[in-house]
Order: structure tokens, then C-alpha cells, then sequence
């Protein structure tokens, strides 16, 4: 690969340290060791630009330091945040240190900006990969919901106290891989390796535009049967209980366009007027089109997902995705597929490559690792392939 082709990840690495006046200053513990070698294996497949203080540095970089060069940076592919730093902030004043003799000096402070948060900001189109210490109490549904709160595509912890030392790297559905210490480095650069090669578009709001879907009661009556079942308890835990709704259908209305459920809508709630029309047809600027009630009214994610199955397999009228996987069944591929970060069009070009090109029967499905299911439906009226689908997510 060509060195203009490489991507570009910034390591932000080592105790960050915070001024709390001319003379004092919060310094946390540790080496930055980890850091550096988790840069040293990125640098194998990315550009590698360090920030902070990693072992070895002769200029220390502080909190305001740190900022101050990713705000002035050219935007970055990703951003892998590995830093210790003090979690509070000092509230400056002449008298908080140099007390009077006979009197009690006070240091007041505030919760501060984290640095994620700052990068974020900053660089809000980047896939940010924090590093994280949670406390033992943090359940995997809060650490999702920090997850999104951040936009993170990933996440490293490990717990304070754990005797098995190990780290988890996880994923914003939940999915976590078990690694040592040692191993870290090499599976966070093959994961972000991974995730820099989706392909994500960004949206173009057309008009205004309301419609109501059209065969709406039977993916209604889907939605209520897959409520039932154990699979959408699950689902439900590991996705609504953290902020987002799992899933998303959508129908094809013209042979140029398809209609598409909006973005993070309450699937138990959702009515016929709850989706969006999209563009098989990119722009000029390769963004997807899309018309809804008003701009903020977004299609679903993984609405480029769909874009490439109606456009790469003309039998397709209807798509189902859930984050459930389906059992066994004569319509369900044999093979699972590659994960994806969610909306990537890589996802739709797989589904694409595994699916029948002409349709016999009516319904086709596969699983996703670690995304759920897939379903493709080439029936006009899509009521008697939801049936059994919704049958299939019961067993």
C-alpha cells in the first residue's frame, strides 16, 4: 500500500498532567508504556502521530497542551485515546495555596471536560477509540451508553481489583473480545484495521416529504409477535436499555428509491408515518438523498446498508433487520457474515455476494456476527414472509 493510501491514527498516550497554578501541578501515575506499544503496532498498518507523554519524551505535555495540538491537526482517520489524567479540575485563586500564616488554605475544584469528550468535538466525523478504566460497578449497558454519548466506535476496559488482569475490547452492540495485556496491542490495531475500512456516506436532506409506507400492518404485526420472544428480551437489554431501538425495515417504492425507517425510532411505538424516502442514486458529492418531514428526521443508520442490497439485487421489495440471530431454517444462509460497524456499506456488498441473484422463493435471511439478522423479502405483499420470520424469531 502506497504511503498516501495509508490511514492516519493519532495516539493521545501517558499521564497528562493539569496546571493548578505557576507552582503546583496534578501529575497521575504511570509510564505510558502501554501507550507506546500499542503505537509502535499500529504503525505496521497507519501513520502513527503521537500526543502526550509517552516513555522517552523530553517536553511534557499538559492538559491545555494536548487539546490545543489535536484542535490544530489536520482531521485524522481515528483517534486512539490511551491517556491518564486527573478527572477534576482546580479553580484558580491567589489565596487557595499561599494560605496566611495561622490560616487554612482551601483548594476548591470542579468535575472537568474529559479529553474524549474534548476530542470529540474536535474531530466529530472520527471513529474515537478510547481507553477506559471502569469501576467494578459499571455494568455493559452503561459502558454502551458512555460509548454513544462519545460517538466511539470501540472501547477498551478492564476492571479495577479483577484477579484475572484481563481487558475487554468492546463494540457500541455489545459484542466484547476477552485480551491479556500483552495481546492488547495487536488485537486493537487488527479490530481499528478492520473498522477503517468500512465505508460510511454521509446524508443529503432534499425536501420536505410525508408518506405512510405502504403493507405497514403486517411489518406491525411482525414487530409485535418479535416482542414476545426471548431473542427480543435480549435484543431489548442489550440495545434499548442503553439508549438505542434495535433494527430496521424498510420497502422498495420505485425501482430508483426505497422507503426506510428513521433513525433510532421506538420500534414498539412505531407507526406508518415513522419512516423516511431514500435515493438509490447517490449525489454529486457520493451522499445519499434523503426526503422526510424536515431535516432532522434522518433514515435509519444502516440505511446505506439498504441502499446497496436494492440496488444490487432488483428481486429485493423488503428488508428486516434485527438484532437477534435466527435459528436454523431452510431460507437462512449457511455461513454467518463479517461484522461491520453499523452503516457501513461493506455490510450491504457482503449480504449482496452471499444472497440468491434471482429468487425462487420469497424469503431469504443471514446473520451478521454480532449485528443480528438480515431478511430479504421478494414477495410484493410482504405479509406471509413476516409471519414466518416472526415464527422463526419465537422458536
Amino acid at each position: 500500500m502506497m504511503e498516501s493510501e495509508r490511514k492516519t491514527v493519532v495516539v493521545v498516550g501517558g499521564p497528562i498532567e493539569q496546571k493548578l497554578d505557576p507552582v503546583l501541578r496534578v501529575v497521575p501515575i504511570g509510564n505510558g508504556q502501554l501507550a507506546k506499544d500499542i503505537a509502535k503496532e499500529l504503525a505496521k498498518a497507519f501513520i502513527v502521530k503521537k500526543i502526550g507523554n509517552f516513555p522517552g519524551t523530553k517536553e511534557k505535555s499538559c492538559f491545555d497542551d494536548v487539546k490545543k495540538t489535536l484542535a490544530a491537526m489536520e482531521r485524522p482517520d481515528a483517534v486512539v485515546f490511551l491517556a491518564s489524567l486527573p478527572n477534576i479540575l482546580f479553580d484558580f485563586s491567589p489565596e487557595k495555596i499561599r494560605a496566611k500564616p495561622g490560616e487554612v488554605g482551601r483548594i476548591s475544584y470542579q468535575g472537568a471536560e474529559k479529553l474524549v469528550e474534548s476530542i470529540k468535538k474536535q474531530h466529530r466525523a472520527t471513529l474515537l477509540v478510547p481507553f477506559k478504566l471502569a469501576d467494578q460497578n459499571m455494568t455493559k449497558v452503561e459502558i454502551v451508553k458512555w460509548m454513544l454519548n462519545l460517538g466511539s466506535g470501540l472501547a477498551v476496559y478492564s476492571r479495577l481489583g479483577d484477579p484475572s488482569r484481563a481487558y475487554w475490547i468492546i463494540d457500541v452492540f455489545g459484542n466484547e473480545t476477552q485480551v491479556t495485556k500483552e495481546n492488547l496491542p495487536s488485537a486493537l490495531a487488527k479490530q481499528l484495521e478492520h473498522y477503517l475500512r468500512a465505508v460510511r456516506r454521509s446524508t443529503l436532506f432534499v425536501c420536505e416529504y410525508l408518506f405512510s409506507l405502504p403493507h405497514f400492518p403486517a411489518f406491525r404485526q411482525l414487530i409485535d409477535d418479535a416482542s414476545k420472544s426471548n431473542a427480543f428480551k435480549q435484543m431489548a437489554e442489550r440495545n434499548v436499555n442503553s439508549g438505542r431501538w434495535p433494527g430496521n425495515i424498510s420497502s422498495r417504492m420505485t425501482p430508483k428509491s426505497f422507503a426506510v425507517s428513521k433513525r433510532n425510532v421506538d420500534k414498539s411505538a412505531i407507526s406508518g408515518k415513522d419512516f423516511v424516502w431514500v435515493g438509490l442514486d447517490l449525489d454529486q458529492n457520493n451522499r445519499i438523498r434523503y426526503w422526510s418531514e424536515k431535516e432532522e428526521v434522518k433514515p435509519s443508520t444502516d440505511a446505506p446498508v439498504h441502499r446497496v442490497v436494492y440496488a444490487g439485487l432488483p428481486w429485493v421489495k423488503h428488508i428486516v433487520h434485527g438484532h437477534a440471530d435466527l435459528k436454523t431454517a431452510d431460507f437462512l444462509h449457511p455461513e454467518s457474515l463479517t461484522f461491520w460497524p453499523c452503516g457501513s456499506e461493506n455490510e450491504g456488498y457482503e449480504i449482496v455476494a452471499a444472497a440468491p441473484k434471482m429468487m425462487d422463493y420469497s424469503l431469504w435471511a443471514v446473520n451478521i456476527k454480532g449485528h443480528g439478522f438480515v431478511a430479504l423479502i421478494g414477495d410484493e405483499d410482504p405479509a406471509q414472509a413476516l409471519q414466518t420470520l416472526a415464527e422463526h424469531l419465537q422458536k
